[in-house]
């Protein structure tokens, strides 16, 4: 079962101006500042996100749960011109995002 949390990180957080970033903010609410233990690689114009089991590769980032996943998964491939909504955000499992102070 795919989560209905998301794990985001640079233009994708609040305060940015990217349309994913805006769509996200109508379609979820946001729950917390959040760290993700893995590693940002370019991938050509973009960082990726790989989990690690490194404690010290940690990426801080934003925790929303999405109002309405698979609306939102379908509409971000479609922007992004992807077949299959998981390859088009990376959701990464709750019991690798970690909220301060846990989740609500």
């Amino acid at each position: 079962m795919i989560s209905d949390r998301l794990f985001v990180y640079g233009t994708l957080m609040r305060g940015f101006d990217h349309p994913m970033a805006q769509l996200l903010s109508r379609s979820a609410d946001f729950l917390g500042i959040a760290t993700c233990r893995g590693r940002l690689y370019l991938i050509k114009h973009y960082p990726g996100l790989v989990l690690s089991d490194d404690a010290g590769d940690i990426v801080f980032g934003e925790l929303y749960r999405l109002r309405d996943r698979d609306a939102l998964l379908a509409d971000v491939a479609r922007r992004a011109g992807v077949t299959g909504a998981s390859r088009a955000c990376a959701i990464v499992p709750t019991e690798f995002a970690h909220p301060p102070g846990g989740f609500p």
